[in-house]
């Protein structure tokens, strides 16, 4: 199983102009900053006030890192801050969101910081360098305590012998949060909490034990109709315990679909955990290569594992991007299939089905979202054209066939 070529400079345009929500004007240390923030991320209505807290208490006893990773680094306001105020030289700024990454480089650009780069990375996976002068994040709360783990303790293997580690965190996690740092290996040096949050700041003086796979759960056993299978879910996915309604309304229809036809080529949008690509694998005798798209490297992380485990034999690409599209020009799939991410809305909804429409006219369509929406969805790719059939519905949800 090998990986996508990376995007291109128009791409991710598209992808900046498709999510775009608003911008927020600061005014931090003298400068007129401006973010633009994508829907469907992390504090997207404000600079979430943790992080306005972490930033204070890291001005209040910083004075200058020469490297500086910034660690779930969302669409930018820390790196920006950190650049723009002279706090950091350079910033390494890493994200398992492809829109996340995308806002952050954009943002960066916007207030002329040439010194942030952004990448996708989850926790320390794409951290290559081993000499950063500090790592800082807000942690994301919902992460999971293997994950965590890493994300505090993982930091010392990419610190210099001084560095250090500022992260931010919600008052409910500290008790857990003391408990990691309660280490003979790592030296408290500043806490400080308001209301909502906690503030820690630490060193190591050696090498903690940290988990290797943060992100693997447990196996657990799902059925549809007559058919068993396995799935090891990932932190941080959800369907963990249970599909969602969209995902049944979509095999559903797959079901429909793999009675008359054959289909060699799929693509694959909004993977979560991998059920999709898993009911593709083991009801499409014909299926010779798969793409499976993600805006969440944890997801793609979760679908390779899942399709591994089902015994695939095909060929299997994966992209990162939350359009539904594989970043491999030669890929041209016979069928696309997507469960819409309910938090995008309609616009995103309706711009990534047009796109992809587009970019593979010949190619049925399947698409999952809230009942409403898909109305609406229905009604429009009617005007452009297009016919909607195998439509199937469940509490609120709808799944139907789009075809040329």
């Amino acid at each position: 199983m090998n990986s996508a070529p990376e995007p291109n400079a128009g791409a991710e345009q598209e992808l900046i102009d498709l999510y775009f929500k608003k911008s927020i004007e600061a005014r931090w240390g003298g400068r007129n900053l401006k973010l633009d923030v994508p829907v469907d991320v992390f504090s997207s209505y404000q600079i979430d006030v943790g992080t306005m807290f972490l930033l204070r208490e890291i001005s209040s006893h910083v004075r200058k890192w020469p490297r500086v990773l910034d660690l779930g680094c969302g669409y930018g306001p820390v790196s920006v801050y950190l650049s723009a105020n002279g706090i950091a030289d350079a910033v390494d700024a890493i994200d398992p969101d492809a829109v996340a990454v995308a806002f952050a480089e954009h943002n960066a650009r916007m207030n002329n910081c040439s010194n942030i780069s952004a990448a996708p990375g989850t926790a320390y996976s794409n951290v290559a360098k081993s000499s950063y002068d500090a790592v800082v994040s807000n942690v994301p709360a919902k992460a999971g305590h293997p994950v965590h783990t890493l994300m505090l303790l993982g930091a010392q293997r990419h610190l210099k012998d001084n560095g250090e580690v500022w992260i931010v965190v919600v008052s409910p996690l500290e008790e857990s949060f003391d408990a990691i740092l309660d280490k003979p290996e790592v030296k408290l040096s500043h806490k400080a909490s308001r209301k909502g949050h906690v503030v820690y700041n630490f060193s190591f003086s050696g090498e903690p034990a940290v988990p290797y796979t943060p992100y693997l759960r447990e196996a657990a056993a799902f059925r549809w109709r007559e058919w068993s299978y396995e799935m090891t879910s990932f932190h941080g996915l959800a369907e963990f315990d249970e599909r969602s309604h969209a995902t049944d309304l979509i095999f559903h229809v797959l079901e429909k679909l793999s009675a008359t036809n054959e289909f060699a080529n799929v693509l694959v949008g909004n993977c979560g955990q991998g059920h999709i690509p898993v009911f593709l694998a083991q009801h499409f005798a014909g299926l010779q290569h798969m793409c499976v798209a993600s805006r969440n490297l944890i997801a793609l992380e979760a679908a390779k594992h899942n399709l591994k485990t089902c015994g695939f034999g095909g060929d299997a690409v994966f992209s990162h991007t939350p359009l539904l599209e594989c970043r491999g020009e030669d890929f041209q799939p016979d069928l696309i299939v997507a469960a819409l991410r309910e938090r995008e809305g309609y616009d995103i909804h309706l711009g990534k089905a047009s796109r992809a429409l587009a970019r593979y006219p010949g190619s049925p369509l399947v698409l999952a979202c809230a009942s409403a929406k898909a109305s609406r969805l229905e009604k429009a790719l009617r005007a452009s054209g297009r016919r909607a059939s195998l439509k199937t519905k469940r509490k609120g949800f709808c799944a139907f066939l789009v075809s040329p």
